[in-house]
């Protein structure tokens, strides 16, 4: 099975440039073997001494006639593995 023109498990090689904008911003680009490429631009709004509100674009030159929903799942599941966990 293919998920955005790569088979699940298959490897491959890239560069990514990642670069924070301080305070409150960072940009990842990602190149791909194939001319591929894929971006991520998100921007932070503090609400409340201890939250926050994330603002995200995310672009690809590849897949474009593939559901994006499966893209905006997987990005979900990085930032989940990213997020602070809660104190009770």
């Amino acid at each position: 099975m293919k998920t955005g023109g790569l088979a699940i498990g298959e490897t491959v090689s890239g560069e990514m440039d990642y670069r924070v904008q301080l305070p409150l911003a960072a940009q990842l680009q990602q190149s791909l073997p194939g001319g591929r490429r894929y971006a991520v631009w998100l921007t932070v709004s503090p609400v409340g001494a201890a939250r926050a509100r994330t603002f995200w674009f995310v672009a690809r030159n590849y897949a474009l006639d593939d559901d994006d929903e499966k893209f905006v799942r997987f990005q979900q599941d990085v930032v989940a593995q990213d997020r602070a966990r809660q104190r009770h």
